[in-house]
């Protein structure tokens, strides 16, 4: 069975603080429909919202690739990740957040992340050259659509549950 896709949109309050609301359609939607569908959804959730829309996006789920984790390790905590840092083309920067990032992966006193392990060191790669998982390179951007170019730097961060 297909699972649906989900059109996304974030909205900002008067505070600066973000949060998102989602819509589901179904699988077999076109590209074109999805997109005018987030189009239109967008203009009746403006009229309904105090805050600002200031994203909308449509997301596929995928199925997951084995090998995978089966249950969560003890540590695993989402308020505690790793914040890395880029420099993207055009003198921008971009901050990428992944939560309950492993603490074996941190520099001993929590610093910053362990740059040298070889797991670590595999997603900054794939952060700033791509991966080519079928013929055609594929490579991360920043929202603007600017490719990253370099790591800037990674630390530990903490924030609050939602």
């Amino acid at each position: 069975m297909a699972t649906a896709k989900e059109v996304v949109i974030s909205i900002q309050d008067a505070d600066g603080h973000a949060s998102q609301t989602s819509v589901r359609i179904p699988s077999a939607t076109l590209a074109a429909d999805a997109t005018a569908f987030a189009s239109d959804i967008a203009t009746l959730c403006d009229a309904v919202i105090d805050g600002v829309i200031t994203r909308v996006g449509i997301s596929e789920t995928v199925t997951l690739p084995g090998g995978l984790k089966a249950a969560v390790l003890d540590n695993a905590d989402v308020e505690v990740g790793a914040t890395i840092f880029y420099n993207a083309v055009g003198g921008f920067t971009f901050r990428h957040r992944l939560p309950t990032w492993r603490k074996d992966k941190l520099i001993t006193d929590g610093s910053g992340i362990l740059i040298g392990n070889a797991d670590v060191d595999a997603w900054i790669a794939m952060m700033v050259s791509g991966i080519t998982p079928v013929a055609t390179l594929v490579q991360p951007s920043e929202w603007r659509d600017a490719d990253i170019t370099s790591l800037i730097k990674g630390s530990q961060t903490f924030t609050k549950t939602r």
